[in-house]
């Protein structure tokens, strides 16, 4: 017989060596493949069926791996639960689910290095449900993406979502190709290049934070509605308006399909939310059929609103401020209501709207009666606007009993001609602009 320090030292080296081996094992391509109702690899354990529905849970790994788990045609709901993926190129991976096959990811930490998760679906699909969930993006040459959803079926449910990126590296946070709604609460998105691009019909914002590198919403949804919603410092050091102004930090645009038809968005809801230091334009919409804009600041941006065509505009308690080439122009087909909103040094940009540019159809003869777009605004100040405070176009603007910056009223339109230096009143507006009587002193706080 040997030594017994001989025979101890083997022992040692058949551990070390069989820690080795189970570290090979646990770096596995695939190390969960659930297709159907099966679990296979080495995490098949962490798998399991439960009331109805499979369950994954109670997963850390610390090493590299292709892809976390995969889901392929399950045949149940599947619920993810405790779940801490730190190194995996694609973190969860699924495919062809069933008409009701929930997928439900709830206590998760995922840093991906090319997808956080990968949602393949079919027509008919349901929502993809995300609570309490972290995806990071790690330092990779490649676009990433927090969320890529593809396929013609599937919505998307999120609350208390972060999804982070690298502040150098091109990627989206949600890239959504399906067909679904889309429902986001306490949601935050930082230091990602694009943050939330999709075609839902419907998408619903509340409790949101996105700083990005280009753009932060981009969809062509009929119905957006976003409530405490703040998007800062987009393309912050890039000049005003440069080449990247097709980017918004907000746009609701239309598909090619929408723009062949002529087809308009129901309606743009923004409340008590903050678009802010954007180095482009804050928000474009689409034409739309109602426009809803309350307690909204729109603050030192490259751009202010554009409301392309809208047949109803409303905005209150609202501040457009200190943006750079604009504040808010719109198309006021049918009826703009504005009250208690500060126009305050827009301008003076290219476009030389300054404040407020509105644009309306002329009054015509329908039916032997004279149709006149219905514009009012009240209780508003407009103040160091450059070159206008408001400037409209051809129907008449009601704006009597605003603040123009002087007490004596608005600078009228023939008073242009002058220059700044001849600007003895406040705001210059247009011919078209009933402002008299005025108020006297500014009606809300700047």
């Amino acid at each position: 017989m040997g030594r017994p320090e001989i025979v101890l030292g083997l022992l040692l080296l058949a551990v070390i060596l069989s820690g080795c081996s189970n570290e090979a094992t646990s770096t596995a391509t695939e190390p969960l493949v659930l297709k159907g109702s099966t679990c296979s690899g080495p995490w098949a354990d962490h798998c399991e069926i439960d009331q109805g529905q499979i369950r994954i849970s109670d997963i850390e790994s610390d090493a590299e791996h292709e892809t976390g788990i995969r889901i392929e045609s399950p045949s149940l709901p599947v619920v993810l639960e405790n779940i801490r993926l730190d190194r995996v190129s694609v973190g969860v991976r699924i495919s062809d689910l069933c008409g009701t096959c929930q997928i439900s990811v709830v206590d998760a930490h995922i840093g991906y290095g090319s997808i956080g998760l990968h949602v393949d679906t079919g027509p008919g699909s349901p929502a993809l449900s995300l609570s309490n969930v972290t995806l990071l993006s790690q330092p990779s040459p490649a676009r990433t993406y927090g969320i890529h959803y593809t396929g013609p079926g599937g919505g998307l449910d999120m609350s208390d979502v972060t999804i982070e990126g690298q502040e150098t590296q091109p990627g989206y946070a949600i890239l959504h190709e399906g067909l679904g709604d889309a429902s986001l609460t306490n949601v935050t998105m930082m230091h990602i290049q694009r943050g939330i691009v999709g075609k839902w019909p419907s998408l619903v914002i509340v409790n949101g934070l996105i700083e990005c590198g280009t753009d932060a919403i981009w969809t062509s949804s009929d119905e957006f509605s976003a409530t405490n919603l703040t998007v800062r410092n987009c393309l912050r050091g890039a000049p005003p308006c440069s080449p990247q102004c097709r980017y918004p930090a907000i746009q609701i645009a239309d598909t090619v399909e929408q723009l062949l038809a002529g087809d308009r968005a129901k309606s743009f809801h923004l409340k008590d939310s903050s678009i802010i230091n954007n180095s482009n334009q804050a928000i474009y919409v689409r034409p739309v059929v109602s426009a809803n804009l309350e307690g909204v600041n729109v603050v030192g941006n490259g751009a202010g609103i554009n409301l392309f065509d809208a047949n109803s505009t409303v905005m209150t308690r609202s501040n457009i401020s200190h943006n750079a080439d604009f504040g808010v122009t719109l198309g006021a087909r049918q009826r703009l209501d504005i009250s208690d909103t500060w126009f305050y040094q827009n301008g003076p940009g290219p476009y030389q709207y300054g404040g407020l540019a509105i644009a309306s159809p002329a009054p015509t003869l329908i039916r032997g009666e004279t149709e006149v777009p219905e514009l009012v605004i009240r209780n508003s100040a407009f103040e160091g606007n450059t070159p206008w405070g408001i400037y409209a176009g051809s129907a008449p603007v009601d704006a009597r009993f605003n603040w123009w910056g002087h007490i004596g009223g608005p600078t009228p339109h023939q008073g242009k001609a002058l220059g700044p230096s001849g600007q003895l009143l406040g705001d210059y507006v247009t011919e078209m602009v009933i402002s008299k009587p005025q108020l006297t002193a500014p009606p809300v706080s700047g």
